[in-house]
């Protein structure tokens, strides 16, 4: 049974409290100034496709992504690689910063209000419900998006909600292998917080998201999208099933939906139709998914 009184809620940040949209315009303007800034040709078609390939895996999958992709060489001729990321990062941040001031930067951002709300009725439970932020980004520039949304974190930096912990890459030391899709990051996030994963709800935009989520044995996955999806929604990677639970398009995810969502795993073992959208049951054993609805996201 799972009680979030003895869980948490643990969020991803790119595409699932921040717009999907967004980042990757973001990624690409900002690796088009850097490689432009050395006299080399950006091919914005091939960033896209490097970010599809990659999506949940952090800036630096993206860069160094798109420097494999291409000529890197002549991109690298009079600037490092540590270099290059430096000044990604920088200019990554610089730009948000100045979306913050309200400066008209050429990219709109959105922030999923959805999940701003679930953050604030868990604020304001008594007690509260732990909230954490797990990713795999850069540290610099999740604090960036976190700054953009109005997130702070409790006891440190000021937004108009609170988390209670960040969970990011750096924390997973020199080992990238621990990076989602791996367990790590979501089993630390409860680690900290002193909750049980199987009491927590965790909320993704990615397959390698989702990987985590279901090797870390969170209790309810939700998959956060923006728009209804045309197919049923399922993560499968070399035969193993991943899930979500339940599907949430932008504007369907309120806290009533989750708590109902809860109630429905605990009274049946399943999460049900709630809200006329794709929800698959928790146990893909007793409805194996057919091979064509089956959706192999990158993330």
């Amino acid at each position: 049974m799972l009680e979030l009184t003895k869980g948490a809620l643990l969020f991803d940040c790119d595409g699932t409290i921040t717009d999907e949209k967004f980042l990757p315009e973001m990624v690409s303007r900002t690796i088009q100034d850097v490689v432009e800034g050395h006299g080399c040709i950006y091919d914005r078609e091939m960033f896209d496709d490097i970010f599809k390939q990659n999506k949940g895996g952090g800036f630096d999958k993206y860069y160094l992504g798109y420097l494999n992709a291409v000529d890197r060489l002549d991109i690298l001729s009079d600037i490092s690689l540590e270099a290059f990321s430096e000044l990604a990062i920088a200019k990554y941040t610089q730009t948000v910063d100045a979306v913050v001031r309200g400066e008209d930067v050429g990219v709109s951002f959105k922030v999923n209000q959805d999940a701003i709300n679930i953050i604030r009725w868990a604020n304001e439970q008594d007690p509260h419900i732990p909230v954490a932020i797990v990713t795999n980004a850069n540290p610099n520039i999740l604090a960036a998006n976190l700054r953009m949304a109005g997130i702070g974190i409790r006891g440190e930096t000021p937004g108009a909600v609170k988390v209670d912990l960040v969970v990011h890459r750096d924390m997973y030391g020199e080992n990238a292998a621990l990076r989602k899709p791996h367990s790590f990051p979501y089993e630390e996030a409860c680690n900290l917080l002193g909750v049980s994963p199987e009491n927590s709800a965790g909320f993704e935009d990615s397959e390698v998201g989702h990987r985590s989520m279901a090797r870390a044995g969170i209790g309810l996955r939700v998959h956060v999208c923006e728009k209804d999806p045309t197919e049923p929604v399922m993560f499968v990677k070399d035969g193993e099933h991943f899930g979500p639970d339940i599907v949430a398009p932008y504007g369907k995810l309120t806290p009533d939906f989750i708590q109902e969502a809860i109630a429905e795993l605990n009274n049946t073992g399943n999460v049900v139709n709630l809200s006329d959208f794709n929800i698959f049951p928790s146990s893909v054993d007793e409805q194996p998914a057919p091979e064509e609805h089956l959706r192999n996201e990158h993330g």
